[in-house]
């Protein structure tokens, strides 16, 4: 046989193979915890509704990615495109911060600085374009389709670009690949329309989500509706929102591998296609969560399902029978709206010993303020605190004061929910037979210590562990939970005065059923508490003063000076110490002050350490 014969047979034999394994592949990210800029809301939620729906409905092999670091990105994602041959379907998914210089966009991983220059931001954010997506095409698969949500708010102090300020900017993609971006260039992509927006997918994935479980109809009949849909949802509150996608695809393309006319039939109208489409499929927009039908008025007001979509949107679960605003402090069991500690009685503000509030079915960010509520049954119970203006810190004459405790900052914090309890033992173990936490590390360091667990704090954490907690739960209620910043803690602990205690300027006594009480040295039997068993703070919150020193977020420094002052996290590249606040169970009652400060590395753990969580509203 001739030699040219033998290498052509040998390259068709190549080919067969290669298409033979030919594969779908999907990348899917969600950024929703930063460590150093703010934290976004929707971002796991759409990255588990997009893994959910290309792993188990369209049979892709998944790689979720959830709140990685740069390098972390590059490790996974570099092992990804290992994996993909010739001739592949591969999606390429990312939920969270983005930002542009104008020529390219890059995407913003969980560890990226706060303050930057623009050089470093290159280097410490991962570029779209050049990185992403040519990696991609050198492995020459036979579709990339890339979904980026990366055009939200501006999250860096340092330094200021009028090109991410207004959104991404168009890019210019390679044969074979669609790009579809949740906003067009310049704009500003929304996580929800209100505050009574109860949906747990942004504005663009719960109309895109539906479409693409319907593999039949072409990607390019799919990125056309979306772009008029989610503009005609962003106009109904006077925003500017039209999605942009970039298609160099070679003709239509279903994920399917099949394409029917519209992917809905042949001879279907929009009107139809849409309602459709809203209604069909056991996770599509329908009465759950009621936006179904909120965007096919927006879209068909006078369509042939509009009388219907009304009707609809006026019975339970959407309309009459469906709990509202006035009655969440009912449901939630609190209206501890703040009117001063005395006026609240001790008896109001003792927790109870087993139960806990019920969970809530509306939105926590519609819910008055100091309402406590509970989402899910994993979740534990927050308080809703309003923000506002506060000094940080302690005056020169405060009497304890420490070095690090000044100057007094003035911020201004935006509403938050923090946790009334310290994260129980109960609460830990629920995160451990999960698997989203690890029990290792805190039983060698001595576990409970022998002193019980049940609703004890959770001691002996590392800083790790208590962010692995706040991931845990986040994932069973989708909506930012995490460790509040040093500035929300204080805030907290302040509960609206400017004195050493939350009761005032008066040491802690033992008395359990006294205001004043707190867990210190010289009440404490040498061990933690069951949470909740002195008296609460103005906020309705329980062991901001004692038991166990909580995490936060931030990195240590040496004094307030460089303090944020929107409340949030303080950032170091390569940060050596995370700070600790409120005092134990074997301090001094000095220790114990609402501006006391401290600090331990990431990986120190002790039996007078935990944590509780915070939850962006």
């Amino acid at each position: 046989m001739k030699p040219m014969l033998i290498a052509c047979l040998a390259a068709l034999l190549v080919l067969a193979l290669g298409a033979e394994a030919q594969t779908k592949r999907a990348f899917i990210v969600g950024v929703g915890e930063y460590e150093n800029i703010a934290d976004l809301q929707k971002t796991v939620g759409d990255a588990q509704g997009y893994a959910e729906l290309f792993g188990t409905d369209l049979g892709f092999a998944v790689t979720p990615l959830i709140n990685p670091s740069r390098a972390e990105f590059a490790a996974r994602f570099g092992a990804f495109v290992e994996t993909i041959t010739p001739g592949d379907e591969v999606v390429f998914i990312f939920s969270g911060h983005g930002w542009s210089d104008g020529a390219e966009n890059y995407l913003i991983m969980a560890d990226a600085p706060r303050e930057a220059s623009e050089f470093q931001l290159k280097t410490e954010t991962m570029p779209l374009t050049a990185g992403v997506l040519a990696q991609l095409k050198a492995r020459t698969p036979r579709l990339t389709f890339a979904i980026i949500d990366a055009c939200r708010d501006y999250p860096f102090d340092s330094f200021t670009m009028n090109a991410f300020e207004r959104g991404l900017v168009r890019t210019d993609v390679s044969e074979g690949t669609l790009v579809l971006y949740a906003a067009g260039s310049r704009q500003k992509a929304l996580d929800r329309l209100s505050n009574t927006d109860t949906s747990e997918y942004s504005v663009f994935t719960r109309v895109l989500l539906p479409k693409l479980r319907n593999a039949d109809r072409p990607l390019q009949d799919i990125a056309r509706d979306v772009k008029d849909e989610v503009r005609a949802l962003a106009r109904t509150i006077n925003h500017v929102q039209r999605p942009a996608y970039y298609d160099e695809l070679l003709g239509d393309y279903c994920l399917s591998g099949t394409c029917t006319p519209s992917g809905l039939g042949p001879g279907l109208d929009d009107d139809t296609r849409l309602w459709l489409d809203v209604t069909r499929g056991p996770r599509s927009m329908d009465a759950k969560t009621c936006e179904g039908y909120q965007r096919y008025l927006a879209m068909f007001p006078d369509g042939a399902y509009s009388i219907r979509a009304s009707r609809l949107l006026n019975t339970p679960p959407c309309g009459a029978g469906a709990p509202d605003i006035e009655d969440a402090s009912r449901i939630t069991g609190s209206t501890a709206v703040r009117a001063g500690f005395d006026a609240m009685g001790v008896d109001a503000r003792r927790a109870p010993a087993t139960t806990r509030a019920p969970v809530i079915t509306v939105d926590p960010a519609t819910l008055p303020d100091f309402a406590m509520f509970r989402e899910c049954e994993a979740c534990p119970d927050m308080v809703v605190l309003p923000g506002g203006a506060f000094d940080m810190g302690s005056p020169p004459d405060e009497e304890g004061r420490g070095d690090d405790e000044g100057p007094v900052k003035s911020l201004v914090l935006k509403r938050f929910a923090i946790a009334r309890f310290e994260t129980t033992w109960q609460e830990w173990d629920a995160c451990v037979a999960a698997g989203a936490c690890s029990a290792a590390d805190v039983e060698v360091a001595g576990g409970d210590n022998g002193w019980g667990r049940g609703r004890r704090p959770a001691i002996e954490t590392d800083w790790r562990d208590a962010r692995a907690y706040a991931r845990f739960v986040d994932g069973r209620s989708p909506g930012g939970y995490r460790l509040p910043t040093e500035a929300e803690w204080e805030f907290a602990a302040k509960a609206g005065l400017k004195t050493r205690f939350a009761w005032g300027d008066g040491a802690p006594v033992c008395d359990e059923a006294s205001r004043y009480g707190a867990n210190f040295r010289a009440c404490s039997d040498d061990q933690t508490r069951p949470v909740g068993s002195f008296p609460a703070s103005p906020f309705g919150l329980f062991d901001m003063h004692g038991n166990v020193w909580e995490w936060v977020k931030d990195c240590y420094t040496a004094d307030l000076s460089d303090q944020p002052r929107d409340g949030f996290a303080k950032t170091i590249q390569g940060c050596p110490f995370r700070v600790l606040r409120g005092g134990s169970w074997n301090y001094a009652p000095q220790v114990l002050r609402s501006a006391n400060r401290s600090r331990s590395s990431v990986d120190y753990r002790n039996n007078y350490i935990g944590f509780r969580l915070a939850r962006t509203l």
